[in-house]
C-alpha cells in the first residue's frame, strides 16, 4: 500500500452541516468536502460548492438541515442572503430578507461566523418541543461573539428566542468552556453540539451540560479514504466485494461478511472486530465450499408477545443446492436440500445470489395475515429461464411457504433516488425494517414505507479496520479516549457467581482468568486476572462457581443461615473461599452424587437459591432450605435439573428435564445444555450459554430477557453498554449534581417501559433508572414536565397496563399517570399532556374522610381471589391517609373495571406483618413493583412489603437505593 495525493482536510473551516444521508459537509473557501461517518473523504472530494449546490452563496458563512413536514431542507448562509435548498442540492429559494431578523436586534447578519440547528426535545418522551436554531455573531457593538437562538416554524420562519454570551445560552460545568467566536458548528442526534475553531473542535453535551470531548481537527475529521489511523498506514484486510451478508450473534448489531473462502465480522460501527478475517470453516465448521448467502433468524421477544411467530435462534449458510443451520455454540444442526421449496415454483436454488431475513409486521404486507404472523425472506435468484432477476419472497417461521415472486421493481418500487439493482450480492434487513442491499463495492439503503433509496460505497459504511474506529460517533463506547489495552469479556462464560458481601457485583471466569464486574456489567479496574491470584488453590478448570449469600433479615424470619462462602467447583472438588480469599472448605462432592445414583462428572451448573415459598422444594421445612439447581446430563444422554439442599439439609428434592423444573408459559423454552447460572437476589434465573444469556422469571414461568453477553457483561470500566443510560465516571469522585436523600412527596412508575420511577419532592421530579440512578438532565421543576402540576405533589399514581394480565382476565389498565394535590388530582397520559383534573373529595365524605391528608397512593393488580377486589380480578389504588382520629390508615379504591370502596383499615389490619417488623402507619410515599410487593417510603428509609408472604422482605437507606446522579456507581 502507498501513500496517495488526496486533498485532505486540516481545519480552518467555514461552516459544516450534515446530509440527509447521515454524512457533513464541510465549507471551506470555494470548496466543500463530504467526510463520511468515520471522518474519510468520500469519493470525487473535495469539489467546487457551485458543482453540488444550485447557485450558492459567494462564500458560505453558515450552514444547517433541518425537517420541516418531513422534507430534508439544507440552508446555506452568504453574508446577506440565505439560500434554501432541497435534499439533492436543488435551490428551493433565497431569504433576501433574512437581515430583518437581526435588524430588530441592532446586529449585522454580515457577522454570522456559525449556525447549527437542533430540535428541543420533551425531556422524557423526546417528542420535538421547537426546531432551534443557533448562531454565533457579533454584538450590536461589533466585538464580543454572541449567540442568538431562534425558532423556526414549517414555513422557515423564525422567531427570536433569546441572546447572551455563548455561556450564558450554553453554560459548561466542567472546567472545560467552549470558545467564544466560532468557525463552524453542527449537532448531533444524540444531544451533543460540535463547534470549530480553526484547527481544533469541541463536543458540547446539551444534557450535561459539559465539554465531553476537545481535540485537534485534523485527528478525527478529513481522512482520505486511503489513509487510516491518523494518517498511519496499515494492512489490515478491508471488506470489498462480498458473496453474502447477516448479523452476527455477537456483537450486538455486529455483522458477518462471507467472500470465497474467508469471512469477516464487525461490530456494530461497521469495524472489523480483532482476529477477522479468518477462514470460513475456523468460523463455521463444515460450511458450504462458498457461501452464496445467509441469514440469521434473529429473535425478537417484544415482537413475539405481539403475534410474531417465535425465531429459531439459527444462521444459516447457503451453499450451491442446500442450506446449513448453525446454532449458537456455530455447530451444525440441520442439513436441508432447497430443491423442494423451489421446484413447486419452477425455479432453480442454484442461481440464488443473496437473502435478507425481516419480521413481516403489518397485516397488509404477504404473511401479515397469518396468526402468528410469519417471519420471511427476500431472496434474489434466476428466474425459470434462468436470464431474469426476481425477488422471491418466502415464508421461514413457523412454516416454509411461498409468497409472492416478482421483479425487483414490483416488489420494490423507488419513488425516490436510486433504483435497486435487479441482481444482488448481498442483502440483509435492519433493525428499523430498512433494507441494505450489495452489489460488487456499492450498497443501497431502502426505506419500504416511504419507497425511498440512496446509494453509497461500501467502504464508507463498513470493513474498517479497529485502527481506524470511529471516534465521534454517538453510540461510541469510548468518548472519553481513555481506554488503553482493557480486556473485554466476549461471551462463552465457564462460570459466574456472586462476589463476596451484599454488593451485586458479580465474579465471570473464563478459561483461566476471572472477571468481576460491578452491577451495570462493567469491569472492575484490574480485572480480568488470573483466577488463582484471586483464589489461591482453585480447581483447574473452574466448571461451575456459586456464593452461599448471607441475608440476615431472611435468616431472622426463618431462612437457613448463609455462610458467605464464594465456592469454586470441578474435577469433584469444591473450594470455599472467605471474604479474605482463604480456603476455609474443602470437600469432595463426588460421593453425594454416587449416594443419589448420579455422574459428578456430568454436572456443569451450580446454581445457588433460596426456598422462599413453601410449596417449592425445601420451602416447607424450618428453616427453609438453602438450595442448588444443578444442569447435568442424564444417563439417557438427555440434560436434565436436579435440585439439591445445601443448608441445612442435603435431600434431593427433585430431578427433571429443564422444561419440566423451569417451564415456559409462554415464548422460548430456556437452552437445555447450561455453560453456566446464578439466581439474581429478585430471584430471577440467568443462564449462559455461548455468546448469549437469559433470564428466566421463576413467578411468571418465562423468558423476560435475552442478550448477547457482550451487551451485558465485561465491558472495561473506561467504556458503558450503550444500551443502558450512560453512567460516566466522574475521575474527581466528586460532582455538584444534585442527588435525592430522601423525606419524598411522592413517588410512582414512570411511562419508561424498563422499570424507571418519577420521584417528586418539593417543586421538582427526578427521574431515576432502574438501577436508582438520576438519568441525564433531572432534577427539573415538575411543571416542566407535567404541566399544571398540583404544588407540591402529595402523592402520585400510575395506572400501568399489561397486556399478559390482561389476556388471563386482569382488568385493563388505564395507562394514565395521576398527580395528587389538596383534594383533587391531575391526570396525564404518555405524552404528558393533562387531559382530566378529578376533586377526590366526593369519594371519601361518605367515610367521614378528608381528601387533603391523602399522604400516597400506590396501584396494583389484584390477582389473588382472596385478597379485596381479588374475584373480580381489579386494578387497585392503595391510598394512606389519616382516618377520623388522625392516625394513619390505608383505603383500598378499585380502579378498573369499575370504580367502587374495595375495604378500609389501619395499616397493620390491611398489610398484617405475621413476623417481624410492621409497616409504618403514615407514609411519605410508594409505589407496587411489578412482582407486587410494596415499596413505602418514610424518611430517609424504605421497606418493602411481600403481599403474598405478608412480611417486610426488604429495609434499607433511600441514600442507598435509590438517587446517585450519572458521575456515580453505587
Amino acid at each position: 500500500m502507498s501513500q496517495c495525493n488526496c486533498e485532505t482536510l486540516n481545519g480552518n473551516v467555514d461552516s459544516v452541516t450534515q446530509t440527509p444521508d447521515g454524512n457533513l459537509l464541510f465549507f471551506k473557501g470555494k470548496n466543500v468536502w463530504k467526510t463520511d461517518r468515520h471522518g474519510c473523504i468520500c469519493d470525487g472530494f473535495p469539489c467546487p460548492i457551485d458543482e453540488l449546490f444550485e447557485n450558492p452563496p459567494a462564500i458560505v458563512n453558515g450552514a444547517y438541515t433541518y425537517d420541516p413536514e418531513g422534507k430534508r431542507i439544507i440552508v446555506l448562509f452568504g453574508s446577506k442572503v440565505s439560500h434554501i435548498y432541497n435534499e439533492n442540492y436543488k435551490l428551493l429559494k433565497k431569504d433576501a430578507d433574512r437581515n430583518q431578523y437581526f435588524e430588530a436586534e441592532n446586529l449585522d447578519s454580515a457577522t454570522v461566523g456559525a449556525t447549527a440547528f437542533y430540535y428541543e426535545c420533551n425531556p422524557v418522551t423526546r417528542a420535538t418541543v421547537n426546531n432551534i436554531g443557533l448562531v454565533n455573531m457579533k454584538n450590536d457593538r461589533g466585538s464580543d461573539n454572541i449567540l442568538i437562538r431562534f425558532a423556526l416554524n414549517d414555513k422557515s420562519e423564525a422567531k427570536l428566542l433569546s441572546k447572551g454570551t455563548v455561556d450564558e445560552i450554553l453554560p459548561c460545568l466542567g472546567e472545560e468552556k467552549l470558545p467564544t467566536q466560532w468557525d463552524a458548528a453542527y449537532y448531533q442526534d444524540d444531544d451533543t453540539l460540535f463547534v470549530f475553531v480553526k484547527s481544533d473542535y469541541w463536543v458540547y453535551d446539551m444534557v450535561s451540560q459539559r465539554v465531553i470531548q476537545s481535540g485537534k481537527f485534523n485527528l478525527a475529521f478529513g481522512y482520505c479514504k486511503h489513509w487510516k489511523d491518523d494518517a498511519k498506514l496499515c494492512d489490515c484486510d478491508e471488506v470489498a466485494e462480498i458473496d453474502a451478508v447477516c448479523y452476527a450473534r455477537e456483537p450486538v448489531n455486529g455483522m458477518y461478511f462471507f467472500k470465497k473462502k474467508l469471512v469477516w465480522k464487525v461490530d456494530h460501527h461497521g469495524c472489523i472486530i480483532d482476529g477477522y478475517p479468518r477462514a470460513l470453516h475456523d468460523e463455521f465448521p463444515c460450511a458450504p465450499s462458498q457461501v452464496i448467502a445467509a441469514y440469521y433468524s434473529r429473535p425478537d421477544l417484544a415482537l413475539e408477545e405481539e403475534g410474531q411467530a417465535a425465531a429459531d435462534d439459527q444462521i444459516r449458510l447457503v451453499g450451491k443446492g442446500y442450506k446449513k443451520h448453525y446454532d449458537d455454540s456455530n455447530e451444525v444442526v440441520l442439513k436441508d436440500y432447497l430443491t423442494k421449496y423451489f421446484k413447486p415454483l419452477g425455479l432453480d436454488p442454484n442461481t440464488i445470489s443473496a437473502s435478507a431475513y425481516y419480521h413481516v409486521r403489518d397485516a397488509d404486507e404477504p404473511g401479515g395475515d397469518s396468526n402468528p404472523r410469519y417471519t420471511a425472506l427476500y431472496i434474489s435468484m434466476k428466474a425459470a429461464n434462468k436470464r431474469d432477476d426476481i425477488l422471491v419472497i418466502q415464508t421461514v417461521n413457523p412454516t416454509s411457504v411461498g409468497l409472492k415472486t416478482g421483479s425487483v421493481s414490483q416488489l420494490l418500487p423507488v419513488t425516490s433516488g436510486n433504483d435497486l439493482p435487479g441482481h444482488w450480492h448481498g442483502a440483509f434487513f435492519r433493525n428499523d425494517d430498512n433494507l441494505v442491499v450489495f452489489k460488487k463495492d456499492r450498497i443501497y439503503n431502502y426505506v419500504r414505507p416511504a419507497q425511498k433509496a440512496w446509494r453509497d460505497d461500501t467502504h464508507n459504511a463498513y470493513g474498517y479496520c479497529r485502527h481506524h474506529s470511529p471516534s465521534l460517533t454517538s453510540n461510541c463506547l469510548q468518548r472519553d479516549k481513555t481506554c488503553g489495552d482493557c480486556e473485554e469479556l466476549k461471551g462463552c462464560v465457564d462460570a459466574a457467581c456472586y462476589a463476596h458481601g451484599d454488593s451485586e457485583e458479580l465474579y465471570l471466569f473464563q478459561e483461566s482468568k476471572v472477571w468481576k464486574v460491578n452491577r451495570y456489567g462493567c469491569t472492575l479496574e484490574g480485572y480480568p486476572k488470573e483466577i488463582k491470584e484471586e483464589f489461591p488453590s482453585a480447581p483447574e478448570p473452574v466448571l461451575t462457581a456459586f456464593n452461599i449469600r448471607k441475608d440476615p433479615y431472611l435468616e431472622s424470619s426463618g431462612q437457613g443461615k448463609g455462610l458467605g462462602l464464594v465456592i469454586l467447583a470441578g474435577g469433584g472438588i469444591k473450594m470455599g473461599y472467605n471474604d479474605k480469599f482463604e480456603i476455609v472448605l474443602k470437600e469432595d462432592y463426588t460421593a453425594g452424587f454416587d449416594a443419589v445414583g448420579l455422574d459428578h462428572k456430568e454436572a456443569t451448573t451450580f446454581a445457588y437459591y433460596r426456598a422462599l415459598s413453601p410449596n417449592e422444594p425445601g420451602g416447607n421445612l424450618a428453616p427453609r432450605n438453602l438450595n442448588l439447581a444443578i444442569n447435568m446430563k442424564s444417563a439417557s444422554g438427555a440434560h436434565k435439573i436436579v435440585l439439591n439442599g445445601v443448608l441445612p439439609s442435603h435431600d434431593l428434592f427433585a430431578q427433571g428435564p429443564v422444561s419440566e423444573i423451569y417451564r415456559t408459559t409462554g415464548g422460548k423454552p430456556l437452552p437445555e445444555v447450561w455453560d453456566d447460572a446464578y439466581f439474581k437476589d429478585d430471584n430471577t434465573l440467568v443462564v449462559f450459554k455461548g455468546s448469549y444469556f437469559h433470564v428466566y422469571d421463576r413467578k411468571m414461568q418465562r423468558i423476560i430477557e435475552s442478550r448477547s453477553i457482550w451487551s451485558h457483561y465485561g465491558y472495561c470500566c473506561h467504556q458503558y453498554p450503550t444500551m443502558k443510560p450512560t453512567y460516566v465516571i466522574n475521575p474527581s469522585g466528586e460532582c455538584n449534581c444534585e442527588e435525592i436523600q430522601g423525606d419524598f412527596d411522592a413517588v410512582c412508575h414512570s411511562f419508561d417501559k424498563h422499570g424507571g420511577l418519577y420521584i417528586f419532592k418539593g417543586i421538582k421530579v427526578w427521574l431515576v433508572d432502574r438501577y436508582g440512578c438520576i438519568c441525564d438532565g433531572y432534577p427539573v421543576e415538575t411543571e416542566s414536565v407535567f404541566r399544571g402540576a398540583p404544588n407540591p405533589v402529595q402523592a402520585a399514581v400510575h395506572t400501568k397496563a399489561n397486556k399478559q394480565l390482561e389476556d388471563v382476565g386482569q382488568a385493563k389498565g388505564s395507562g394514565y399517570l395521576a398527580l395528587v394535590g389538596p383534594g383533587w388530582k391531575n391526570k396525564y397520559n404518555d405524552s404528558f399532556e393533562m387531559f382530566e383534573r378529578e376533586e377526590l373529595q366526593e369519594y371519601f365524605t361518605k367515610q367521614g374522610l378528608d381528601a387533603n391528608t391523602i399522604g400516597a397512593t400506590t396501584y396494583y393488580h389484584a390477582l389473588d381471589p382472596s385478597e379485596p377486589g381479588g374475584d373480580r380480578r381489579s386494578n387497585v389504588t392503595a391510598i394512606n391517609m389519616k382516618g377520623k382520629d388522625g392516625e394513619g390508615i390505608v383505603v383500598l379504591y378499585g380502579i378498573e373495571p369499575e370504580k367502587e370502596l374495595l375495604g378500609m383499615g389501619s395499616v397493620d389490619e390491611i398489610y398484617p406483618c405475621i413476623e417481624g417488623v410492621t409497616l409504618p402507619a403514615l407514609w411519605d410515599a410508594a409505589y407496587c413493583r411489578d412482582d407486587n410487593s410494596l415499596v413505602v417510603f418514610k424518611g430517609i428509609n424504605y421497606c418493602v412489603y411481600d403481599r403474598k408472604q405478608k412480611k417486610l422482605c426488604e429495609i434499607g437507606s433511600i441514600h442507598n437505593q435509590f438517587g446517585y446522579c450519572k458521575h456515580r456507581r453505587c
